[in-house]
């Protein structure tokens, strides 16, 4: 007989365990970083104003298994928007905050510049409510790693030759630089919320902790000025089950 209830009782765990959803596939997200300058790029001016902004932003993938009663381990993809060739020119005949490289008698005058990155992230969350039937619904504190790399090129790079005058200027040949990979090792906490069920939603806010590697690796300077701490906004989508 108590061999009988014991293992009732624990079908009625597994049953109920099995019937939880434990599993979120996160379909589609979005994020806001304010990983790098929104206003230039170490005082370049841009011809297209969107390229600062746009860097800044990110659509969302990724995998999450709850674990326990209030705790959930997750693997994210984040690829950045604003992947594209942008001109960047330096407008006055001075020196300019950034230079390629610092070339006697020359100044930087203009370029394109292309990047491209995307994000794999780990992340952890406690959650203050205990899971229920539909999952996750609860308020949440998260800590997180995130290795974002990138791919930079300069190309079609001109100096202006000294001396220079406004009725006077001398422009380099057109040349191309090898291009760059870098990387930002990233260490983050955030404060959000979950509500799940037919589907699930996720909104949150965070700080990271940027810690590039990687910009000495070719003979020129990145234009990219990255902040040593950002801040992240978050949204993202899911289906349970």
């Amino acid at each position: 007989m108590k061999k009988n209830l014991i293992f009732i009782l624990f079908s009625i765990i597994a049953f109920n365990s099995f019937a939880q959803k434990r599993n979120n596939i996160k379909l589609i997200g979005f994020g806001f970083d304010t990983w790098t300058s929104k206003d230039n790029y170490r005082g370049i001016t841009y011809t297209d104003e969107f390229v600062n902004s746009s860097s800044r932003f990110c659509y969302i993938i990724g995998y999450e298994r709850l674990i326990g009663s209030r705790l959930s381990v997750s693997g994210t993809y984040n690829r950045i928007f604003g992947s594209n060739e942008y001109e960047f020119i330096n407008e006055y005949s001075s020196l300019p905050e950034y230079t390629p490289e610092i070339i006697p008698n020359q100044i930087f005058y203009r370029g394109l510049y292309t990047s491209s990155g995307y994000t794999f992230g780990y992340e952890t969350k406690y959650f203050f409510n205990e899971f229920d039937e539909d999952g996750a619904n609860s308020l949440f504190i998260g800590f997180n790693y995130q290795n974002t790399k990138f791919k930079e090129e300069l190309s079609d790079v001109q100096y202006e030759i000294l001396p220079a005058s406004s009725f006077n200027s001398n422009y380099t040949k057109p040349k191309n630089y090898s291009p760059r990979d870098y990387s930002i090792n990233r260490l983050g906490v955030k404060l959000g919320v979950t509500s799940t069920g037919y589907l699930s939603s996720e909104l949150a806010v965070g700080m990271y902790l940027n810690m590039p590697t990687g910009f000495n690796d070719v003979a020129w300077q990145t234009p990219v000025e990255i902040n040593p701490l950002s801040f992240n906004l978050t949204w993202v989508f899911g289906v349970p089950f």
